[in-house]
């Protein structure tokens, strides 16, 4: 067996504004420390003291939501060759298949599930068929997930997208529609208590608005299928010749007007364009 090297990564912890923030977030949860349980002991799962003050007689109890990407040649250290030989074999480049992990831990039960007959129970306490029908896992955590766990694993990739992950990856919108069931399960474990979800800064936990300008979505040339854009050009009013030109996306809440449905904006169309509004502005402001 021989030790395979791999590169060394570098954070920035010390950075200023990670330490900024850092202290911001220091302070915030101290306070809300005051309505938690304090944990020890050997399993650190021991109430070593309860909350210092309540909130409406509830306790807050601090869910933690993480995730995790394991590819199938992650963490490739070792490797066997025949006695004797000195080469050393070539090292997969290939990540491999992937797994994506997204979770949520309570810090009372650890791992936001709930058994059968529990959830059997909750349900029928609940007081109509209507809210027993609304906590139902929707569509997304029906599919990819089950209805008595929180956490979802999915494969990604191109090769496995499906009807709810038409990219193949996990984006912010589906920890949106995983957190739905996750708060319902949340109330079923944690009767009385209000949960206290907290998220990292991951880019993935973002989402774009609906109409926001993507390069993917604009063309080079002209044809292809892309999205209908307008131009929008702003004046003002005391900067006569400062010109603000904006594309936005047209969308089923902001559609084209029929002025402006003149097709998508190519980049052949639009040096004509900037011209004719650059022309329409300096004349304005003789």
């Amino acid at each position: 067996m021989s030790n395979l090297l791999h590169s060394r990564y570098v954070d920035g912890h010390e950075r200023e504004d990670v330490v900024k923030d850092r202290e911001r977030y220091c302070a915030e949860i101290k306070v809300y420390r005051q309505f938690m349980n304090e944990y020890g002991g050997d399993s650190l799962m021991d109430v070593v003291r309860g909350p210092k003050i309540l909130l409406n007689d509830m306790r807050i109890v601090l869910v933690s939501h993480d995730e995790s990407v394991l590819h199938q040649n992650d963490g490739t250290r070792w490797s066997y060759r025949e006695k004797g030989h000195e080469n050393m074999p070539l090292q997969q480049k290939a990540m491999g298949a992937g797994l994506h992990v997204s979770g949520f831990l309570s810090e009372d039960i650890g791992v936001i599930e709930i058994s059968e007959d529990k959830w059997r129970r909750y349900l029928e306490s609940l007081p109509s068929d209507e809210a027993r029908q609304a906590a139902q896992p929707n569509e997304f955590h029906a599919a990819l997930g089950s209805p008595l766990q929180a956490n979802i694993k999915v494969l990604i990739g191109k090769a496995h997208a499906t009807d709810f992950m038409p990219s193949g990856y996990w984006t912010g919108e589906h920890v949106l529609k995983q957190l739905e069931h996750a708060v319902t399960l949340f109330e079923a474990t944690h009767p009385n208590c209000i949960g206290l979800f907290q998220f990292d800064n991951s880019t993935g936990h973002s989402k774009l608005a609906e109409d926001a300008l993507l390069t993917s979505n604009l063309g080079l040339n002209p044809g292809g299928q892309v999205s209908r854009t307008r131009l929008l050009i702003l004046f003002s009013a005391s900067r006569p010749y400062f010109i603000t030109c904006r594309f936005l996306l047209a969308s089923a809440q902001r559609p084209l007007r029929p002025q402006e449905a003149r097709g998508t904006i190519r980049t052949s169309s639009l040096k004509l364009a900037m011209s004719f509004f650059l022309t329409s502005a300096v004349t304005r402001t003789r």
